[in-house]
């Protein structure tokens, strides 16, 4: 028996072979031997699209025991992934597609969950906005928890008055920095720090070697940059504001995670403390996670202390 279609324009050559490479990896059958067996209607178009679907918003990463743990993606609420059970996955699927559901996937019952990619672990990369990301030599799968912020950048343009009253305040434009490599070269401090700011924006997988350190009087407006205008720019996902003993603990994984960390009422001038934060500015760490083994993660986010 031949495969049925609707119409022509739903049988898509290529959109096919992607459906049947895809699940002949999983049921070591041809997709044209499978829904001739089953008698099934097929639209490779719409297939494509649920399969897809799937793949978008959903994948499995390896938990305890080895044994597969679903997770949705929010990238598009801005809110970290969480777990699910697999019966959430079914019943999303029939509430996007509804009587639209291919037979196909219908008929799969339970296998469907064998289109779900399957991942090692999840891996946060801002140097793609791709989902997924695959080491190069063992072509191993992660999940990418990066989340990219929702602003488009535009040209360069002149600051907006207010802002511009408003960093005057917080950084007076008279007050100058130097490197300490070239002593006799000033710059202002403002520029320095919008610099760095928009470095942060526009070049988020490059790792920042400076941190900014911004001190005044309680009420001055520091915090305000950071939380109210910076975080939106960057996405909200990137951007943590936390406290000292949170970025110097033991279990800190979740700043791994970020662009950019905002660590508020620093007082502690201990060389332990600053020995610690020192530490952090390395490129590759260790981390540990409450009841799951130490993890390499790569750090990319910058510090910004008030």
């Amino acid at each position: 028996m031949n495969t049925t279609v609707t119409s022509n324009s739903e049988f898509d050559t290529s959109q096919h072979k992607q459906n049947d490479e895809q699940f002949f990896k999983q049921k070591r059958e041809r997709l044209q031997s499978y829904i001739t067996r089953k008698r099934l209607d097929y639209s490779s178009s719409s297939v494509r699209t649920q399969f897809d679907w799937l793949s978008k918003y959903y994948y499995t990463r390896v938990g305890t025991g080895d044994r597969p743990v679903y997770m949705t993606r929010r990238r598009e609420a801005g809110l970290d992934d969480v777990k699910i059970n697999k019966h959430q996955i079914f019943n999303s699927l029939f509430d996007e597609f509804g009587s639209n559901l291919e037979p196909l996937l219908l008929d799969l019952r339970d296998d469907l969950l064998w289109f779900v990619p399957s991942c090692v672990a999840q891996k946060y990369d801002p140097s793609t906005t791709e989902l997924y990301v695959k080491e190069p030599i063992t072509h191993t799968l992660y999940a990418n928890t990066y989340v990219p912020p929702k602003y488009d950048y535009l040209e360069p343009r002149e600051l907006p008055l207010l802002f511009k009253q408003y960093l005057d305040r917080l950084i007076p434009p008279d007050q100058m920095c130097w490197f300490r490599s070239m002593p006799e070269t000033l710059f202002p401090q403002q520029e320095y720090v919008l610099n760095w700011l928009a470095h942060r924006l526009q070049k988020p997988s490059e790792d920042p070697t400076v941190a900014i350190v911004l001190t005044g009087d309680q009420g001055t407006g520091k915090s305000f940059l950071f939380d109210e205008i910076i975080s939106p720019l960057i996405g909200e996902q990137n951007y943590m504001v936390t406290n000292l003993k949170a970025v110097t603990s033991n279990f800190n994984k979740s700043i791994f995670s970020k662009l950019l960390i905002h660590i508020e009422e620093v007082d502690d001038n201990r060389s332990k403390t600053l020995d610690r934060l020192k530490e952090l500015t390395k490129r590759v760490h260790h981390v540990d996670e409450k009841f799951i083994e130490k993890q390499q993660v790569t750090k990319y986010f910058g510090f910004v202390i008030t």
